[in-house]
């Protein structure tokens, strides 16, 4: 089986396979968010957090047979760590042709610390993938080190039944929960929802959206870290935009709107099936009718009166995505390493400190997930 690698460093150079790229993500992935449009937008994020993106791709002849976005950066002075361009909530994985899947990941590793310096491997990943079987057998073969450890999954509610069937099943008190916010919404004044889709111009969604955001409490937090505003939002945007053409791609902004002020927004897109719910926010001044809730659970119930959706997939694992009582998906982070110590650290903590937090954890959802008025 013939198999050849090649990386890529600037965009310059991958818009020259961006065709090929598409058409192997398409046919192998269910994950826009490794669709060509944003991965460029995901490669210009990573230089500004001094990052080096690192695009490995495998070829037989000609031929793109497989694909891994990968960053590379510098922790405590000590490690040259080499991860997936995207974060853990973009689901990242290889995206290769099944039969080529072991000869590729086996080349990428190998390279990693060969070819690219790096003396770590830390990949988060969907705990099913086949890559993490592949990538225990490649660290065997080659003599390294590695370590899988749980890594915080997301939520996902399938599509089943008609909206009605839905609410039905969740109860009584999941319907008088959002009629409530809608009569506290009236006595405000006229409201209503607004959307924005893949056709109006994403400049004038983002003015929308930043106004928001603004307003939000997650504005406090970026004062602290001396942001200025939230540069992951807009890139996600752009590449939403510049992906519009694909096929079985759409996206969209839903806003709520009360007495002509936008209050609350859902930015979200749909793939292959799965609406991705990717990034919401309120105005903090109106948190007490849990307008982020409200505009989540409207998409929500498009989603179920769509004939194309088939689960929703929130990204995150957030305590309020259980009030639609849906699936956690797991992942899984490996850690791949030429030495032993940084392995041996992590055990340690993951024994010691990781796990009996999350059981900790598990145990309060559990009885807080029993109380009947949820």
């Amino acid at each position: 089986m013939i198999c050849s690698i090649r990386a890529y460093t600037t965009i310059k150079e991958l818009l020259e396979i961006k065709e090929q790229w598409n058409k192997l993500v398409h046919s192998k992935s269910q994950n826009p968010y490794c669709l060509y449009g944003f991965i460029e937008q995901f490669f210009a994020s990573a230089i500004k957090s001094d990052e080096k993106p690192l695009i490995i791709v495998g070829f037989c002849g000609e031929k793109i047979v497989g694909i891994a976005p990968l960053a590379i950066c510098s922790r405590m002075g000590i490690f040259r760590v080499a991860g997936f361009l995207t974060g853990r909530d973009f689901d990242p994985d290889f995206i290769v042709e099944e039969e080529y899947r072991d000869v590729f990941l086996h080349k990428i590793v190998d390279f990693i610390f060969k070819e690219a310096g790096c003396n770590l491997i830390d990949f988060s990943m969907p705990s099913e993938t086949e890559s993490l079987k592949v990538l225990k057998r490649t660290s065997t073969e080659l003599g390294t080190y590695y370590l899988p450890t749980p890594a915080e999954g997301h939520s996902v509610l399938p599509v089943e039944g008609t909206w009605s069937e839905f609410e039905k099943r969740r109860g009584k008190n999941f319907r008088k929960f959002f009629k409530s916010i809608g009569r506290k919404m009236e006595l405000l004044g006229p409201w209503k929802i607004l959307s924005s889709t893949g056709n109006n111009s994403p400049v004038a969604v983002y003015k929308d959206i930043l106004e928001i955001e603004q307003s939000s409490w997650k504005q406090n937090y970026r004062a602290q870290k001396g942001l200025e505003n939230d540069e992951g939002l807009l890139a996600l945007l752009t590449g939403a935009a510049n992906t519009s053409r694909e096929p079985g791609f759409s996206w969209q902004v839903d806003f709520l709107e009360i007495e002509g002020k936008k209050i609350a927004y859902l930015f979200w897109f749909e793939y292959k099936g799965t609406v991705f719910l990717c990034k919401t926010s309120f105005n903090n001044e109106y948190r007490k009718l849990s307008p982020g809730v409200y505009i989540n659970n409207v998409v929500v119930r498009e989603a179920f009166s769509s004939t194309s959706a088939k689960q929703i997939d929130f990204m995150t694992n957030l305590q309020f995505h259980f009030r639609w009582n849906p699936k956690i998906v797991s992942r899984t982070r490996i850690i791949i390493s030429k030495s032993p110590i940084p392995v041996a650290i992590l055990k340690a903590s993951q024994s010691w400190y990781v796990l009996p937090i999350r059981r900790k954890i598990g145990r309060i959802t559990n009885r807080i997930l029993s109380f009947s008025f949820l």
